[in-house]
């Protein structure tokens, strides 16, 4: 393989790995904020 193929294919690889990443953080971020949060009156004391 030539160079250019090389980091072609490097840079696609590295692309696909930023993408499944940043759907993870984001993804986590939304389904956390799903999660409804207990307010003052009803955590037991």
């Amino acid at each position: 393989m030539s160079a250019y193929q090389t980091s072609k294919k490097v840079r696609y690889t590295t692309s696909i790995i930023y993408i499944i990443f940043m759907t993870f953080i984001v993804g986590g971020t939304y389904f956390s904020q799903q999660e409804p949060l207990p307010t003052e009156n009803e955590s037991p004391l």
